[in-house]
């Protein structure tokens, strides 16, 4: 995974974006965006149930289909 994909992603399941972080939210969606990244959440949404943070997960972790 691309370095700080893990730790930003674990981190924004927790705390959201302050409007004010614009450049940084812009920088995870290129992250999640990278065919690596995208790769490994394709493959860890079968276990996103049992991930501890799941209830601040956007749901387009759990469905590929649902908007931004």
């Amino acid at each position: 995974m691309r370095r700080g994909a893990g730790a930003l992603f674990y981190a924004l399941t927790y705390l959201p974006l302050p409007p004010q972080h614009a450049r940084l939210a812009a920088y995870f969606e290129r992250l999640v965006a990278h065919p690596a990244v995208a790769l490994t959440i394709e493959q860890a949404r079968p276990f996103f149930q049992f991930y501890p943070g799941r209830d601040g997960l956007a749901r387009r972790f759990f469905d590929p289909a649902a908007p931004g």
